[in-house]
């Protein structure tokens, strides 16, 4: 089975599709749907799902679903189709996503998710073996396991990440000997470095630490910094910029 969702009413040739579709479904449960097993290519994503979810009922024991939840889930889907629009990958040896869900003792659902990939690319980085491993749950998303290798320089990325969208708090831990200036240069805009500016290593960085947002995830708030560690990062400046060398550790 092939499902298609038009997801822009400005331009109904962009769709979000499943195609492939394969499971087995218990509706035996009042309220629950069991996924013995599904299988499915999303977006060329091959993904496996199986556990159990909630499903939302009105006052006659009946699934509801309004205009107003269409309207959401097609606006979600149009920014997810924004952002895969730029990741691409190999079509012999596409990511494999598989996605375990299960009731949590708090209420809710518990989402587990991994996802590897041996080859990406996103503009001009290019990774390989790359592998999360995480959940979320009560309002925590939890990265257990975050880790990437730049495919020309082999450097890698390791990350474990928490975050608590109630209590607005953030711990990570991240190590890295990827080429990050590279990376960031290319996914802001290469135009925006000026010329005179020229790096010749790349940093190798290690950084863990803590924050507590004041409002929303991302705003003001107080940072805490447990490890702060980055080695061997050069750049040369000339023109208008003072000329000089800069090489440092911390």
């Amino acid at each position: 089975m092939n499902v298609t969702l038009p997801v822009d009413a400005g331009n109904l040739e962009k769709v979000f599709s499943v195609t492939g579709v394969n499971a087995e479904l218990n509706l035996g449960r009042p309220g629950m749907v069991d996924i013995v097993k599904a299988d499915a290519v999303v977006q060329g994503i091959r993904v496996t799902a199986q556990g159990a979810f909630p499903i939302g009922q009105d006052d006659s024991g009946d699934f509801t679903l309004t205009a107003q939840d269409m309207a959401a889930v097609r606006e979600q889907l149009n920014q997810v189709l924004n952002y895969m629009d730029r990741v691409k990958w190999p079509d012999a040896s596409p990511p494999r996503l598989i996605v375990n869900l299960s009731d949590d003792p708090k209420g809710g659902v518990r989402i587990g998710m991994d996802l590897q990939a041996p080859f990406l690319r996103y503009g001009k980085i290019m990774v390989r073996d790359f592998l999360f491993n995480g959940d979320y749950a009560d309002s925590v998303i939890m990265a257990k396991r975050f880790t990437m290798r730049d495919a020309e320089t082999a450097g890698f990325v390791s990350l474990s990440l928490q975050a608590d969208l109630k209590k607005r708090t953030l711990i990570w831990d991240v190590r890295s000997t990827a080429p990050l200036v590279s990376w960031a240069v290319a996914i802001v805009d290469e135009a925006l470095v000026p010329k005179e500016m020229k790096f010749l290593s790349e940093p190798h960085v290690q950084l863990s630490g803590r924050a507590v947002f004041f409002g929303k995830l991302g705003g003001r708030g107080t940072f805490e910094c447990f490890r702060f560690r980055v080695h061997g990062c050069i750049f040369r400046a000339w023109g208008k910029i003072p000329e000089g060398l800069l090489r440092f550790q911390l």
